[in-house]
Parts: C-alpha cells; sequence; structure tokens
C-alpha cells in the first residue's frame, strides 16, 4: 500500500515547510527592526591625550543610540571619558558606519552608579533618525532580543540573544547576546522593534553571559531631553523581582539581615511590596521581615534565620536529618527620585 507512505512524504513535508515559514518569519521580523534603525546606531571614539604629551594617547570606543532628533545619545557612562585637568578628551560620534563622518559629541549628564550617559551631538541643521524607547516589563524570561553595535574593530553588526533572567546584580539583565568590546551602549530591541534595554558586557569568567540596563533606568536621564515629554512617554516607575537565596548547612544556623536592591536613583514604595516563598526547608527556618531599608530607600531588607535540621548520632553513625534554605521572589514598584542634574 503506497499511498500511507505517500501521505506520511507529504504531512512531513507540509511540517518542515511550516518550521521553514515560522523560521523565515522569525528572521524577517529581526530583519525589519535591523534596516529601520541602523540609522539611529551611533559609533562613538574617544581620544584622551595628557596635556604634556608625556605618554600615549588612549582610545576607547563604544556604541550609543539616538533617542531625540536634535542629537540626544544614549550610551555607557564607561565609554565616553570623564573631565580630567590633565588630559585633553575628544569624543566623537559617526552614524550608521565607522567610516561615517564623524561629528563631535558633548557629555550632557552621566549616572556612573548605573553606567548611563547622555551626550549630544552640536547643531548640524539635520534631524536625527531616533529609535523608539519600549516597555522593558514585556519581555518575558527567554524572550527574543537583539543588538545593534560595533563590536572590536567591526563596522556595524547585529547579534541576537534571550533574556535569561532579569534580576542579576544592580537589577540589571542577565542575557545570552554577544556583548564584545565596542558593543557597550548597544540598544537592545525587543520583538515589536522597541529599545528595551542598553547593552554593557559580560564577565571573562563565564561564557554565554552577558548584561544589559533595563531602558527605564535610563528615563530619569532621558526626561532631561527639552520637549521629551511631548515626544515619548517617559513614565519613571519600574517593577521588578528580586530573588533571595540562602541555604545552611545541616548544623547550622544562620541570622541573615541583606539588602535587595534595585538601581540607585529609585525608591520602592513600601505598599508595593509583595514577598512570595519560592522554597524552604528546616524546621526552624524562619523569614522575619521584609521591609524597605530606610537608610537605602531604593533596597528592601531581609531579616531571615536559616537553620539546618541537626543530625543523629547513633556511635558511628551519623544520621543527616537535612540542611536549611529559603528562597524568596519579593515584587517592588519604584519611583525615580530627583532627575539628573546637567553637566
Amino acid at each position: 500500500m503506497p499511498m500511507p507512505k505517500l501521505h506520511l512524504v507529504n504531512c512531513m513535508a507540509v511540517s518542515l515547510l511550516s518550521l521553514v515559514a515560522v523560521a523565515v518569519g522569525y528572521a524577517d521580523d529581526f530583519s525589519q527592526i535591523d534596516m529601520q534603525n541602523r540609522g539611529a546606531v551611533i559609533f562613538i571614539k574617544s581620544i584622551k591625550q595628557r596635556k604634556d604629551g608625556s605618554a600615549v594617547p588612549i582610545m576607547n570606543t563604544g556604541t550609543g543610540f539616538v533617542v531625540h532628533k536634535d542629537g540626544f545619545v544614549l550610551t555607557n557612562s564607561h565609554v565616553v571619558p570623564v573631565d580630567d585637568p590633565d588630559y585633553t578628551i575628544q569624543i566623537s560620534g559617526s552614524d550608521r558606519s565607522r567610516s561615517n563622518f564623524a561629528y563631535p559629541l558633548s557629555v550632557v549628564t552621566r549616572d556612573a552608579g548605573l553606567d548611563i550617559a547622555l551626550v549630544k551631538f552640536p547643531d548640524v541643521g539635520r534631524a536625527w533618525q531616533m529609535v523608539v524607547i519600549g516597555d522593558p516589563s514585556k519581555v518575558l524570561r527567554s524572550g527574543n532580543l537583539l543588538t545593534l553595535g560595533f563590536p572590536g574593530d567591526l563596522d556595524l553588526s547585529s547579534a541576537i540573544g534571550i533574556l535569561s533572567n532579569n534580576s542579576a546584580e544592580k537589577g540589571r539583565w542577565q542575557t545570552t547576546i554577544p556583548i564584545n568590546y565596542g558593543n557597550s551602549g548597544s540598544p537592545i530591541f525587543h520583538t515589536d522593534g522597541h529599545v528595551v534595554a542598553i547593552a554593557v558586557g559580560g564577565r571573562d569568567d563565564l561564557n554565554g553571559v552577558t548584561f544589559a540596563i533595563p531602558i527605564d533606568y535610563a528615563r530619569p536621564i532621558l526626561s532631561l531631553i527639552p520637549g521629551a515629554n511631548s515626544t515619548t512617554p517617559l513614565a519613571t516607575n519600574i517593577s521588578q523581582a528580586l530573588l533571595f537565596y540562602e541555604s545552611a548547612d545541616h548544623e547550622e544556623s544562620k541570622p541573615i539581615s541583606r539588602d535587595l536592591c534595585v538601581a540607585a536613583g529609585f525608591h520602592i514604595d513600601p505598599a508595593s511590596v509583595s514577598v512570595r516563598e519560592t522554597t524552604k526547608n528546616g524546621a526552624a527556618t524562619t523569614l522575619k521581615k521584609v521591609e524597605v531599608d530606610p537608610a537605602n530607600q531604593n533596597c528592601v531588607k531581609v531579616d531571615a534565620l536559616v537553620q539546618g535540621n541537626g543530625v543523629q548520632k547513633f556511635g558511628p553513625v551519623v544520621n543527616h536529618l537535612g540542611r536549611g534554605w529559603l528562597g524568596l521572589e519579593i515584587k517592588v514598584t519604584a519611583s525615580s527620585a530627583n532627575a539628573l542634574p546637567a553637566l
């Protein structure tokens, strides 16, 4: 009976075609985002040289992206050098390609703690192509992300990855996007084509682990741009899940007092704090309280006791009764503090 075989082959062919169609559609989505935003991505180069000429000039490169048609560009603070009376510093930017004409850039303001800086092109009589600022809360774990930047000595390049988790140190995202030297400050796009984060970098001791700053953390700086509120919604609230985990050995009793923080410059609303116990072991393991730290209003303080269940000894025989541990998910909403002053 050949017909069933032909039927199966046809079904397999249809399934393969469907998978290819899905893959092509996925690629086309990012291809469109890539093509539509290349003109808003900026190659940034800085040259720092001692005024007495006693040392070799220090060159640094990175990436930024235009957030306002008048030439305001967002990047990482570490991409643009800090003023130093012993040095002359030149910062320039080229749109779309490192080979294009480079215009001078001036620093408007920076937040070194957040590692965000706002720089600006001079008025050259043109309206700069700009990105659209998005909503990071729409990105789910394992959600797809795209970045555009200038890695190493290469020209504008794209890279994709996923959001691994949104609770890395300082409230940053952990991603699988390849973020190389030169990619710092790159825009990270969600599948809707909006910028949801700023690329920061990775860790030398880990492969496939990189970090990004949710774009909400830049909103206080973006609010300094004249007329920004009339062109881009600049809500200054963020929502974040902070993760806590601690363990204790079988015979250990461990008092815990620890701060979990969102980025500096935000104040957590005490009424927004909600706590979910994700895992717990140990009869005496106890969560005592979770509250906003009065001394650091961007942090919640967790007070807890994590204790193992001990051991039983029967002569030379030792029966371990179990380690202690406690895991928490703490959801908070925070609002930005007063806007940063311009430099």
